[in-house]
């Protein structure tokens, strides 16, 4: 229903705020249709990364070819057809597990919430291309193109698998041909590939495969970012599983060396489970790859005697620990805070990660011009509830703006943080 403006009187304008996850929504708008292939030159015009991007620190995940190869014991008894198989190369991959270092009881796959589609911005490079290359030499480019995202897929497939759990799935929207520079290093190549921001086109992680080896690496990542390296030619290695280890480290996860997981170092050969520390992690941050969330604070209100501390700690669709307060002090106190998401969406659901000190009636609004509000919903917020995702309700139609307010009423106090809030598709 449209609600009265009452509860959200006329905004305090507060300088924009936004975070390094959230870029300016103007670099999504382009003037024309995007290629679905393109050089990597292309993409670098179409979607380069901001100086602010550029300039932050992330911690390096570095895989070696020693960690990933098969023992030489597991690699006698196979095949050659299963040794290709391990490549997922598109004549040989079937979506099934491929071999078994320890026994494993098989365990049931059950899917947590609505399906997350990570859209890829993919770069293949020559030397990938080579691959096919070599047994057909006189294959046109837009072949071993095709054929590059074939395979692409291939290693994606078994690795969504994996990811089921956390229902991400993982879809290659966009690709890239790159020449890469040999003899640099897999770090120098993850360097190179940071100057796109996928965002710029719609997508949310970068992913480059290459076919050219560097003599120790077999994928590295920046853990917590959206950029990631992975070799696809290195022999005797599994490289749908090393894509969904390099993936788990753009969800946070770290590696570690003991228990039985596939971030463990010495056991990610032989399961596809995460261990608890690490399954908490892919829970918290499954969706942090989804840049639907609130850009930007444009305003907020008091609802004397009230207040509110730091509203432009809403922005970001993740927790960040920079949380905005609403506090009530007596009877009808509290305030209301408006972010701006960094685009207008439909048909979706509203999530706010929020905590409570005492039991609080929080409302959240939702606008498509900061001006006519619609209440999504009503709820209490628990007394001494830690800081968790919130289902806050669901509108089907169309809206740009979401409001979150907190008012003393009745027998319940108002004292909320909110850290951020993020919008998933309901369709």
């Amino acid at each position: 229903m449209l609600v009265a403006v009452a509860i959200l009187p006329a905004m305090a304008q507060t300088e924009s705020v936004r975070t390094e996850n959230q870029p300016d929504p103007s670099q999504y708008s382009r003037p024309y249709p995007i290629p679905k292939y393109m050089t990597m030159d292309e993409l670098l015009a179409l979607a380069p990364a901001s100086a602010e991007e550029l300039s932050i620190t992330y911690e390096r995940m570095i895989e070696t070819i020693e960690q990933w190869t098969l023992p030489d014991e597991i690699v006698a008894q196979m095949s050659q057809e299963e040794l290709n198989d391990l490549m997922c190369l598109p004549s040989n991959f079937t979506p099934t597990n491929q071999f078994d270092l320890k026994e494993e009881a098989p365990q049931e796959q059950q899917t947590r919430g609505t399906p997350q589609t990570v859209k890829v911005a993919l770069i293949v490079d020559d030397n990938m291309l080579n691959k096919y290359k070599y047994t057909n030499p006189y294959a046109p480019f837009n072949e071993c193109m095709q054929w590059a995202e074939t395979w692409a897929k291939n290693i994606t497939a078994y690795a969504n698998n994996i990811l089921v759990n956390y229902s991400i799935t993982f879809e290659i929207e966009h690709i890239a041909y790159w020449e890469s520079p040999n003899n640099v290093g897999y770090e120098a190549l993850l360097d190179a590939i940071q100057a796109v921001d996928p965002r710029g086109i719609g997508d949310s992680v970068v992913i480059l495969m290459t076919g050219q080896f560097d003599g120790s690496h077999a994928g590295v990542s920046n853990r917590g970012g959206r950029h990631f390296v992975m070799g696809v030619a290195i022999p005797n290695v599994p490289v749908d599983r090393l894509f969904a280890h390099e993936a788990s480290h753009l969800y946070r996860c770290k590696d570690h060396p003991t228990g039985v997981c596939l971030m463990s170092i010495p056991s990610q050969l032989g399961t596809t489970q995460y261990c608890d520390d690490c399954d908490e992690t892919m829970k918290l941050y499954k969706n942090r790859l989804d840049h639907y969330g609130v850009a930007q604070c444009v305003g907020y209100s008091l609802y004397v005697p009230g207040f509110v501390y730091n509203p432009g700690g809403i922005v970001g669709s993740i927790p960040d620990n920079n949380m905005a307060s609403i506090y009530g002090a007596s009877a009808g106190g509290g305030g209301n805070i408006v972010g701006r998401l960094d685009k207008a969406v439909s048909a979706h659901t509203v999530h706010v990660f929020i905590g409570a000190a005492c039991a609080t009636t929080v409302y959240v609004f939702v606008s498509s011009d900061n001006y006519n509000w619609n209440q999504i919903s009503k709820q209490v917020v628990p007394y001494n509830q830690y800081m968790q995702w919130v289902n806050c309700g669901s509108y089907s139609g169309s809206f740009e703006y979401v409001a979150i307010a907190a008012i003393r009423e009745g027998s319940y106090g108002a004292c909320i943080d909110i850290d951020s809030v993020w919008v998933q598709s309901t369709v």
